[in-house]
């Protein structure tokens, strides 16, 4: 397992030295058809930072011009085939399985049917596990039905067409806004977001918005002292949910975050590179939160794959 959190640290690496250099970079992307990765059999997008990363890599690396995924065994159903020689991308999820105090093994689907006493009487400890499926881009593939892929490409949008999408999305969540002389952020004092009054930056927004998901009647994550290595991760939090729900209103977010931030986040995850997978569910919970797309048992039920 630590092979695997050290491989995905390592893609994350890439895009961090990419805007270490000063280039523009975002750790999730949109592909050329104007969609996040998905899966094309439930054209379902995949939850969760790392997946989309990976993938979103896998595509620009290649040129593919569709950013839908399908399994081998899934382009069988659908009648058609991967072409001989096409390599596979691996995208990962978590699952859980459960110990009783005998040691005996209990799956998570049984668990779900066990009663509170009965899960007391047993003692469970919980042990995360990591498991992946291949899959292939459509490009990858031949045979297959005409309506899964992508022929007309969205219309790029502009900046205000950008802020007007992430204003009606926080309006709509009831975020509490207000104008200010300063940088756009979140106020925890105030429990308020507030915006710059000559600039509206999306990008500042949607980090301010993030960071406004961690008050106690929301989301409740602690609070973190300046400069430590807990401060930092949470601003990697923030920028992964960021990302997630820029591309989800049609746009990517480009890092805007300075050399040192961005090299304290490589530090942090090659010491941690397991914290990666955590930061990446805790930023499909903001997600979720801020869409209103998950109640909070739908989110337990999609864990295993938020990563």
């Amino acid at each position: 397992m630590q092979a695997l959190y050290n491989q995905v640290v390592e893609e994350v690496s890439k895009v961090l030295d990419h805007a270490i250099a000063g280039n523009t970079a975002s750790l999730v992307t949109l592909g050329q058809d104007g969609r996040s990765a998905y899966n094309a059999h439930s054209n379902r997008e995949y939850l969760g930072m790392v997946n989309q990363l990976l993938l979103g890599q896998v595509a620009k690396e290649n040129g593919f011009v569709q950013n839908g995924w399908i399994t081998y065994r899934q382009a069988v159903e659908l009648g058609g085939y991967v072409m001989p020689g096409e390599k596979h991308t691996k995208i990962y999820f978590r699952k859980y399985n459960y110990y009783d105090k005998d040691g005996k093994r209990h799956s998570e689907e049984a668990v779900k049917g066990f009663s509170r006493s009965e899960k007391r009487a047993l003692k469970l400890r919980r042990a995360r596990i990591l498991r992946f499926y291949q899959v292939f881009n459509l490009v990858q593939t031949a045979g297959l039905p005409d309506r899964l892929f992508v022929h007309d490409s969205p219309k790029a949008l502009n900046p205000a067409e950008k802020f007007i999408a992430v204003e009606n999305m926080i309006t709509e969540k009831g975020v509490t806004m207000q104008l200010h002389s300063s940088a756009t952020g979140y106020d925890p004092v105030s429990d308020t977001v507030l915006l710059n009054e000559q600039e509206h930056d999306p990008g500042a927004i949607l980090r301010a918005v993030a960071a406004w998901t961690g008050h106690e009647t929301r989301l409740h994550r602690p609070e973190v002292e300046g400069n430590s290595d807990a401060y930092h991760l949470e601003r990697l939090l923030e920028e992964m949910a960021a990302e997630m729900l820029a591309v989800q209103l049609g746009f990517e977010l480009p890092m805007s975050q300075s050399k040192s931030q961005l090299m304290q986040w490589k530090f942090c995850l090659k010491e941690r590179p397991e914290t990666l997978f955590i930061l990446s569910n805790q930023a499909q919970r903001v997600v979720d939160f801020v869409t209103e797309k998950a109640t909070s048992k739908e989110s337990d039920s999609k864990e295993k794959v938020s990563l």
